[in-house]
């Protein structure tokens, strides 16, 4: 949640409104709005497509956080 979070103040830094996003992604304004406020968890590809139309290049790595191990461990 933290990085919809993170595209949700890029998106404000450069000027996108959640209306320019639903235009270029064909999503809906709710479905958008919701990944952006954090409130839902999107789908990979919908998390791709919005960090396209924002002009920012996503890397994904094999590493897990320190916290995230620790919650790992527990299961």
């Amino acid at each position: 949640m933290a990085f919809c979070h993170y595209l949700q103040s890029i998106a404000k830094e450069r000027n996108f409104s959640i209306e320019d996003i639903v235009r270029i992604t064909n999503k809906s304004y709710t479905e958008v709005k919701r990944i952006l406020d954090g409130l839902i968890s999107p789908s990979l590809d919908d998390l791709l497509q919005i960090a396209e139309v924002l002009n920012i290049h996503v890397t994904l790595n094999s590493e897990i956080p320190f916290a995230h191990r620790k919650i790992v461990r527990l299961f």
